[in-house]
C-alpha cells in the first residue's frame, strides 16, 4: 500500500483498463493507493494453481525446466522429484532463476506535488498478457477531482468529489455525489449519481443513466439506455433512440427531449409556468395540467418544454 500525505484535496489521475476501481473520500489528510491483482482474471487460476507447487513461475514458466525423477517416478514438478523421493539433490540447472513478482508491483503510483498536487495510478505499466486485471482501492480527502481512463473496469465513487472526469468504454459508473461538473462517457456501460450539484454531460451507447437530483443543467445522451433524471435546475437536454425518458421535476429553463421509439415522462415543477410544445408521430400525448393560448402574468418560474418522439407516448404531469 502506498501512503501519501495530503492535508488537502487532490486530484486522482488513475488507468486501468480492467477490473475493479474504488474510490472512498473522506475526512483524511493522507491519500492511500492499494493495489492488487483480480484474482477473478480469466486464467488467473492456472498461476494460482502452479505457484501452489512451489514453482514460483507462473503459466509463464509451464513446461520450462521439467525433469525426471532420480529414481525413474513421475517427472520433476514444481520441484518436486518422482513420486515417493524425499531427495534434494536434483540438478537445478535447468530451472530458472528468475523470481516472478506480482504484477501489482509494477503499476506506477506517483505523488505529484505542487500547486494543484496529483495522485496518478497508472497499470499500463503493469499488464502482461495474463495478469492485465487490477482492483484498485483509495482512499483520499473529500472534495478530490476524479479522473478515470478504463476499458472495462467498473468505478465507485464514495463520498463527495469535486470535479469528475471519466471515460470508459463497459464498465459502470457509480458516483455518491459531485459539487462540480460530471463529464462521463461510456460505451455500454451504466451510469448512476445520487446527487449533482453542478452541470451533468453523460454520453453512452447502450447503458442506462440514472441522475438524481442536479444543480445544474443535464445533458444525456444515450441510444438504447433509458434516462431517468431527478429535479432538475437548469436546461435538460435528453437524447435516446430506443430508451425511455424519466424527468421527476424540471424547474426552470428549457427541457428538450428526442426520443425515437421510447416513452417520456416530465414532472413540471408546484408554482412553475411551462410553455410546451409537444410532437409524436404515433405515440399518444398526455397532460395534467390546463393548457391555454395565453401566458399568465406573474413571477412564477418559466419551463419552456419541446419534446419529439415517433412512436413513444409523452406525458406531462405534477412533480411530486
Amino acid at each position: 500500500m502506498h501512503t501519501f500525505l495530503t492535508p488537502d484535496a487532490v486530484t486522482l489521475e488513475i488507468r486501468n483498463a480492467a477490473g475493479q476501481i474504488h474510490v472512498n473520500l473522506t475526512d483524511t489528510q493522507t491519500t492511500t493507493v492499494d493495489v492488487i491483482t483480480s484474482t477473478g482474471h480469466p486464467l488467473g487460476f492456472i498461476d494460482d494453481f502452479l505457484k501452489s507447487f512451489g514453482t514460483g513461475r507462473g503459466f509463464d514458466g509451464f513446461g520450462k525446466g521439467r525433469q525426471s525423477g532420480p529414481r525413474g517416478g513421475f517427472g520433476g514438478f514444481g520441484g518436486f522429484g518422482g513420486f515417493g523421493d524425499q531427495s534434494t539433490d536434483a540438478d537445478p540447472s535447468g530451472w530458472s532463476t528468475s523470481t516472478i513478482t506480482d504484477p501489482a508491483d509494477s503499476v506506477r503510483v506517483e505523488h505529484v506535488e505542487g500547486d494543484s498536487p496529483t495522485v496518478i495510478v497508472d497499470t499500463k505499466t503493469a499488464r502482461d498478457g495474463w495478469r492485465s486485471s487490477f482492483d484498485i482501492t483509495i482512499n483520499a480527502p473529500v472534495g478530490s477531482n476524479v479522473r478515470v481512463q478504463s476499458k472495462s473496469a467498473d468505478l465507485t465513487v464514495t463520498g463527495s468529489t469535486r470535479l469528475a472526469d471519466v471515460r470508459t468504454a463497459s464498465g459502470n459508473v457509480k458516483l455518491t455525489e459531485t459539487r462540480g461538473k460530471a463529464l462521463l462517457q461510456s460505451a455500454s456501460g451504466d451510469v448512476f449519481i445520487d446527487i449533482a450539484g453542478d452541470d451533468v454531460d453523460v454520453r453512452t451507447a447502450s447503458g442506462d443513466v440514472v441522475v438524481g437530483p442536479i444543480g445544474g443543467s443535464a445533458l444525456v445522451h444515450t441510444a438504447s439506455g433509458d434516462i431517468r433524471l431527478g429535479a432538475v435546475t437548469g436546461d435538460i437536454t435528453a437524447r435516446t433512440v430506443s430508451g425511455d425518458v424519466q424527468v421527476a421535476d424540471a424547474v426552470s429553463g428549457l427541457a428538450q427531449v428526442n426520443a425515437v421509439s421510447g416513452d417520456v415522462r416530465i414532472g413540471i415543477h408546484t408554482g412553475s409556468l411551462a410553455a410546451i410544445d409537444l410532437s409524436t408521430v404515433s405515440g399518444t400525448t398526455r397532460t395534467d395540467f390546463e393548457v391555454a393560448d395565453e401566458v399568465t402574468e406573474g413571477d412564477a418560474p418559466i419551463l419552456q418544454i419541446k419534446v419529439r418522439t415517433t412512436s413513444g407516448d409523452i406525458l406531462l404531469h405534477r412533480a411530486a
